[in-house]
């Protein structure tokens, strides 16, 4: 996937939609991370909006680079991955907060990621994260007071046949919460 200007501002909406076909394979990618840049002066909030949805049957691995968020950063972003059937779908979102290599750190700024992976229209994986830098969460040893630090958020995703996840389970003495 290409997006020409390689960032979000103020006031930007960027969709991205995928289908995967019955049966289909797709990787897609992109060419360099994803920057969301200060909010202007007025503080308008940029959106991003991912809907991948892969049919029974297919395979879906969405592996973008990382996304970038600049000091002052403002937006939403929303991901949402329908699978059907035995569909499958392995990805991963990563996000850097701030700039520290350059003494740039994230220290204003909001941005709430919204995360859903669903099978057949039922919930399997819903999230929402605030990264509010003013949060306490970010005042500690790799918060804001780290300036060395390089604060990192992200999320895998990895859909397996039942079979396998059950083996899995076994071999690692798993065991569902609350048995």
């Amino acid at each position: 996937m290409l997006h020409p200007p390689g960032g979000l501002v103020s006031g930007d909406a960027l969709p991205i939609r995928a289908h995967v076909e019955r049966g289909a394979h797709a990787l897609l990618t992109t060419p360099a991370a994803n920057k969301l840049y200060k909010a202007d002066s007025q503080g308008v909030a940029w959106t991003q909006h991912t809907e991948l949805t892969v049919e029974e049957g297919g395979t879906l691995e969405w592996l973008p680079q990382e996304t970038i968020a600049f000091n002052g950063s403002k937006g939403t972003q929303r991901t949402h991955i329908a699978l059907q059937g035995n569909a499958r779908c392995l990805g991963w979102e990563v996000m850097a907060l701030g700039r520290p290599a350059s003494d740039l750190p994230y220290v204003t700024g909001r941005i709430e990621q919204h995360f859903r992976l669903t099978l057949d229209g039922k919930p399997l994986w819903l999230e929402t994260q605030p990264l509010d830098p003013a949060h306490p969460r970010f005042a500690g040893r790799c918060g804001r007071a780290a300036p060395r630090c390089r604060p990192r958020s992200g999320g895998w995703v990895l859909t397996l046949p039942l079979w396998l996840l059950k083996h899995c389970a076994k071999r690692c003495r798993i065991t569902p919460a609350g048995r």
